[in-house]
């Protein structure tokens, strides 16, 4: 139906009844341009002649009591267990907002693609994932507010930008120096960033010893969280040991909420479960409830309202947390009821 064309319904409900009428609004773009065309996942059931919106349609209208179920038998194991805080249920389905509202697309790959079509010459490390990609799809996002021109920064010169065939490429935590030349920034926070990369508790012992593992992050939670904005606020990047957050670079002094997301998942994973959880509540009620950056979540923010990248993909990894629970609940009978955590002011 073009989108021009009015969608007009109409039922007939008895005197002291409820009548619902039920509209399917697909949105029939097929294909997603880059450097080449590529198809959108549907396009390999529904045809990829852009004339799938009324077959797309009818799916949705005879299959949705079916996602609903499945939706809620996913959901409702977490949003009844009275153990876990109101506030994580919240955070942890919300952010997934960007799983739609993030420029995310779910891609089509050709049955002859190659490894190294889908992500230039590093592609080729990806030729062993190549057939569950072609069997499943591509899923892909953009961040607006995090790309650039691809060798195209701003020239000393101020001739402006030069755009390269595939002009956007995604960039994280860079900054430009004295001519306008986009480079890497260094990180905060390596220990916890290190250990994070350990997926599990029997593989991380094995790169790790546990001493020097929960030594870190208790001198995390005690100089980045504890002593930034009265424990409140999350884990700031960097915290001097006088007890004074790092000031010398421009991100030192952030927070960064995918980071202290991960942090608490490793917290709770290493048995800082309260821990774990005062430490990610901090972010949430400075984005969601202090800030009003409900669904925008930003990259990072600093103690006096200074945000910066709103909606950003980094926040999902509060996930990590739910996969850290789910760890502990499959070793220990029954976790500990998880604490409510400091008032907010």
């Amino acid at each position: 139906m073009p989108l021009q064309q009015q969608l007009s319904s109409a039922v007939h409900c008895s005197p002291v009844s409820l009548c619902s009428v039920h509209v399917g609004l697909p949105a029939g773009a097929h294909e997603v341009l880059t450097k080449t065309s590529l198809g959108r996942r549907y396009t390999r059931f529904f045809g990829s002649k852009g004339d799938a919106a009324p077959a797309l349609s009818h799916y949705a209208l005879t299959h949705y009591e079916e996602w609903e179920r499945k939706i809620d038998a996913w959901q409702n194991p977490i949003l009844e267990n009275s153990q876990l805080p109101s506030w994580y249920k919240s955070a942890l389905f919300n952010e997934l907002y960007f799983m739609t509202d993030g420029g995310t697309i779910w891609m089509e790959v050709p049955p002859d693609c190659r490894a190294e079509d889908l992500q230039g010459p590093a592609g080729a490390g990806l030729s062993h994932l190549l057939p569950v990609l072609q069997e499943y799809g591509r899923f892909a996002y953009l961040e607006g507010s995090s790309a650039i021109p691809r060798e195209a920064p701003c020239s000393p010169d101020g001739s402006g930008m030069k755009c390269s065939p595939d002009p956007w490429c995604p960039i994280d935590n860079c900054e430009a120096d004295e001519h306008g030349v986009v480079g890497q920034a260094p990180k905060a926070n390596p220990q916890a960033m290190g250990k994070g990369l350990a997926p599990s508790p029997s593989l991380s012992a094995q790169v790790f010893p546990k001493s020097h593992v929960l030594s870190a992050l208790r001198t995390i939670f005690e100089k980045n969280v504890l002593s930034f904005a009265g424990g409140t606020m999350g884990a700031v990047n960097g915290m001097r040991p006088d007890g004074v957050p790092d000031t010398s670079s421009v991100q030192s002094n952030e927070v960064w909420i995918g980071v202290v997301y991960s942090l608490a998942a490793t917290m709770i994973q290493e048995g800082m479960v309260e821990e774990g959880f005062r430490t990610a509540e901090g972010c949430y009620r400075t984005v969601w409830e202090r800030l009003g950056m409900a669904f925008q979540t930003p990259e990072a923010y600093r103690e006096k309202k200074v945000y910066r990248s709103l909606a950003y993909m980094r926040p999902l990894s509060i996930w990590s947390m739910q996969l850290a629970l789910e760890h502990r609940a499959g070793r220990a009978s029954a976790p500990a009821p998880l604490p409510q955590g400091p008032a907010h002011p």
